[in-house]
């Protein structure tokens, strides 16, 4: 996918790069045996095909498979600890890396080839727009529920967050604007970005959609544009107006919980409701009979006068 798919501008801004920044999903690995025969080390990777894999110890899993090519890592598969009092999962993860060195084409093989899919856990929607950071800010509307840090270098700008960046206080989504010309210098990525590196400033949006919010994305639809396109402006549109000119709808991954009620319980509740209606029909029959309040006076004071007289 490419900025061939939707508009070449953006408020006057030339829309350099749009895809996926980060992709992690719960996946079963077809050929996992062959990690068992591996050690733990660093110093002489082993080989699988076109890409060279470590073994790496990693705190909550068993261990994380690190596939590297071309000196960048590419992805990594992190296998469940079942010692654990909580189990985790089975997922691998396409960085960054992955993205600008592959094609769709090349990473959905690389899902069909290797890989038993589940459910998305994480997915990283990126815009990299020809502007300073510090134009684009000035479009931005701070929220004062959705605050986030601000990251400076050399007295300017680098990184500014929307909404909290801990995973534990904040489980849906994450907005990131940042210079990426500056993250490719401090990353020593420049010969994977020398297209980049002739522009005089590039400033990246990205949209980091996180477990509770990214288990509603269907599988089939993780590499469609349109979906991306779709969450991009939903989760944007409350900080920035200038990707309303994308000319697609919103869409939001928001699912209200289901309320699962046991039978027995319901049946309980139903049963007294109807107890309840035949005793106030009762009560009220009575009061009515026999205890109307209205006739009770006037038979105390019937009687109050034949009394009197």
């Amino acid at each position: 996918m490419t900025t061939q798919n939707i508009n070449t501008n953006i408020n006057q801004n030339k829309i350099v790069f749009f895809w996926l920044d980060e992709l992690e999903i719960y996946a079963k690995f077809k050929h996992e045996k062959m990690f068992d025969e591996m050690e733990v080390r660093d110093e002489i990777p082993l080989t699988f095909e076109e890409f060279e894999l470590t073994k790496i110890e990693v705190p909550k899993y068993e261990y994380k498979i690190l596939f590297k090519t071309w000196e960048y890592s590419f992805w990594a598969f992190y296998k469940w600890d079942k010692t654990l009092p909580i189990p985790t999962k089975d997922y691998f993860v396409i960085y960054s890396t992955g993205f600008r060195l592959f094609n769709y084409s090349q990473i959905s093989t690389l899902f069909n080839s290797y890989f038993i899919l589940e459910k998305v856990k994480r997915i990283d929607i990126t815009i990299d727009l020809e502007t300073s950071i510090g134009n684009l800010l000035k479009d931005f509307k701070e929220l004062k529920q959705s605050w986030g840090a601000i990251y400076w270098a050399d007295w300017k700008i680098q990184t500014k967050y929307f909404w909290q960046v801990q995973k534990s206080q904040n489980k849906r989504s994450l907005i990131r604007v940042y210079d990426k010309l500056l993250d490719i210098k401090k990353k020593v990525k420049d010969k994977l970005y020398t297209d980049y590196l002739l522009l005089s400033s590039v400033t990246r949006v990205e949209l980091e959609i996180r477990a509770e919010l990214a288990k509603n994305i269907d599988i089939k639809d993780i590499f469609n544009t349109d979906t991306h396109i779709w969450l991009f402006k939903n989760y944007l549109s409350r900080h920035i107006e200038i990707f309303e000119e994308l000319e697609w709808e919103k869409m939001s991954l928001y699912r209200p919980k289901e309320q699962i009620v046991d039978p027995e319980l319901l049946q309980s509740a139903h049963y007294k409701n109807h107890c309840d209606k035949i005793f106030l029909w009762h009560a009220r029959w009575v009061i009515n009979r026999w205890a109307c309040p209205v006739r009770l006076l006037i038979n105390n004071v019937m009687i109050m006068l034949t009394w009197l007289s």
